[in-house]
């Protein structure tokens, strides 16, 4: 349960029946008390580990959910850097 005040923005998936889901709501939790930018998803009927699976339709809807958060940030990021 360390400080993760100043983390980057952080982006946490969670499989409908993941055993490890707790920790990631957890996780994501500690990061919004801290003001931490967090976007939580879950994706409906996976197990832990359906990315390893990349051609299902889950990991399908999981990674096109994960780029477009993660283009977003990055452009985000891009606009407010100094030159």
């Amino acid at each position: 349960n360390g400080d993760v005040a100043g983390q980057p923005p952080v982006y946490v998936l969670n499989s409908d029946t993941d055993f490890l889901r707790a920790s990631g709501e957890a996780y994501a939790a500690q990061l919004a008390t801290a003001s931490v930018p967090v976007r939580v998803e879950f994706e409906p009927g996976s197990l832990h580990g359906h990315l390893n699976e990349p051609f299902t339709a889950a990991a399908e809807r999981s990674l096109d959910r994960m780029t477009a958060w993660l283009t977003s940030a990055l452009t985000s990021a891009k606009g407010s850097s100094a030159p």
